[in-house]
């Protein structure tokens, strides 16, 4: 992942293939009926644009692109105030979707899944389960939101915060373990009985 200065790049290389992405800041919405921008290579070159001055391997990666799949806008939703409906409950993205740049979607639904699992074991009332899922763990999957959305502004800067942000990159890995624990070492207790709130 590279902090270009005017758009951030993500790509993995695999058995000759590279898959790349591009975050870039953009007010306008894509438009699918009307917008040639995918066939013509517009967007193609725009990003060979804004990832010119990026290190390498970026431009390289960009120059031998041979089309860009797709552009799609990435949106924030508002927090639900509640996420079930008697015997009906969200979970994952339904319940809190998270940007990408949290990368942490799927992994709290594999954790919704599994407390929803310890209230239905514990419980036994659907209303009551999902409850107290909301309870142990709105909190939490708000938090994470708020994290992936702060990231999300953090990676298009404006070029005087890019400079900062270029010159305490190296203090922010340090402190990165630490900050991000909380994030990453969530564990749930199976023994703890789950009671009603």
């Amino acid at each position: 992942m590279v902090w270009g200065s005017r758009a951030f790049f993500g790509y993995v290389a695999d058995r000759g293939t590279v898959y790349w992405f591009s975050n870039v800041a953009d007010d306008r919405e894509p438009n699918r009926e009307d917008d040639p921008h995918l066939a013509t290579g517009t967007w193609l070159r725009r990003l060979r644009d804004l990832h010119a001055d990026d290190p390498a391997p970026v431009p390289e990666i960009l120059q031998r692109a041979e089309s860009v799949r797709g552009v799609w806008p990435i949106y924030d939703l508002s927090a639900l105030s509640t996420w079930h409906s008697r015997r009906v409950c969200l979970l994952g993205d339904a319940a809190h979707a998270a940007s990408p740049s949290a990368g942490q979607g799927a992994s709290l639904a594999i954790e919704d899944a599994a407390v929803v699992a310890r209230c239905l074991r514990d419980i036994g009332d659907p209303q009551l389960d999902f409850e107290a899922l909301e309870g142990l763990r709105k909190q939490r999957a708000e938090q994470i939101v708020e994290t992936g959305r702060r990231i999300g502004d953090r990676k298009i800067p404006s070029p005087a915060r890019a400079w900062i942000r270029d010159r305490l990159l190296p203090l922010f890995l340090r402190l990165g373990p630490r900050r991000a624990r909380e994030q990453y070492r969530y564990r749930i207790d199976w023994d703890a009985p789950v009671v009603p709130r």
